[in-house]
């Protein structure tokens, strides 16, 4: 009988290349366990940024190992990726909404896509969220016209409906 996997991200021996910071040949290890609440300090808020992209599998490392769940991923195969990328949510200012789409469809985007269903309206978690960061007024309106604050409620909205397995959130005390 084989037993559940411990940690859902797992990263081995990680070195990074971040834009803007010259090349270091530093090795990276971080074990992401169930229930674990991480805090990462770097010199660079670029570097932490960077990090943050990897583990949601949206950037590439220079070398490494990366295991979600226990399972080897490829980093470099995107169909292997958008799998993972399904299970983690990802708060941060680069993470981004359709401009061309209201802000609930843009909320709904990924369960219409996954589901392939058109119909598809807000659950009763989504609606709650929604009214809880005052944003229900908005729904009907396009992201352009949100305030940071308010465009970053969104997409942590979007992202924890997604029931991920871990949600990465870039500066959490912006949410104070």
């Amino acid at each position: 009988m084989e037993s559940a996997p411990t940690s859902i991200i797992d990263i081995k021996d990680l070195a990074l290349v971040s834009p803007g910071i010259p090349r270091h040949d530093d090795a990276h290890s971080l074990t992401v366990a169930h229930g674990d609440v991480i805090t990462v300090v770097t010199d660079s808020p670029a570097e932490g940024r960077h990090l943050l992209r990897i583990l949601a599998t949206l950037d590439r490392p220079v070398r490494g190992e990366y295991r979600f769940n226990g399972k080897m991923v490829d980093l470099n195969d995107y169909r292997e990726c958008l799998a993972v990328k399904r299970q983690i949510g990802y708060v941060a200012p680069d993470a981004a909404m359709l401009s061309n789409r209201t802000l609930r469809e843009n909320l709904l985007i990924s369960r219409i896509y996954s589901e392939n269903d058109l119909t598809i309206d807000m659950d009763n978690t989504m609606d709650s969220l929604c009214k809880g960061a005052g944003l229900s007024r908005m729904l009907n309106r396009r992201p352009s016209v949100l305030s940071d604050r308010e465009l970053l409620k969104a997409i942590a909205i979007r992202e924890m409906c997604k029931s991920p397995a871990v949600m990465l959130i870039d500066r959490p005390e912006n949410f104070m």
